[in-house]
């Protein structure tokens, strides 16, 4: 591609360091605000700040920006319920300690969970260990 100043944000898409270099320096801030387009932002970031080695692939990028993005821009203003939608209840309970996971709940809920002969067998078993 031309070196040019009407390609300059093209070249901030090239897999050529030269080139995106070239893009970076050239962009014509009057006309295009790299702070309002976060693709551009996000691509300028891994350039110039973290000396990114090539070839990184478009895969790469867009993975790595989703999760950018998710995490940085929309999980602050997600409630709750929008941050588990999509989890399994399992994946929701993860890390977390048995104590945790009961917190909130009183017994017969816990208990109503049961069959009464697991009740009974489990109060049993206690019994005759000599647990009060």
């Amino acid at each position: 591609m031309e070196q040019k100043e009407s390609n300059a944000i093209l070249s901030l898409f090239s897999d050529k360091k030269e080139q995106f270099t070239y893009g970076y320096k050239h962009i014509d801030q009057t006309k295009f605000n790299t702070r309002d387009t976060p693709v551009v932002n996000r691509i300028i970031k891994l350039y110039k700040l973290e000396d990114l080695p090539m070839p990184y692939t478009e895969e790469q990028f867009l993975e790595d920006y989703k999760r950018d993005v998710f995490r940085y821009d929309m999980l602050p203003h997600m409630t709750p319920e929008e941050r588990m939608e999509g989890l399994r209840p399992q994946e929701r309970l993860e890390g977390l300690r048995p104590q945790e996971r009961l917190e909130g709940l009183k017994l017969d809920e816990v208990l109503a969970n049961f069959k009464p002969e697991e009740i009974k067998k489990y109060l049993h078993s206690l019994n005759q260990r000599g647990v009060n």
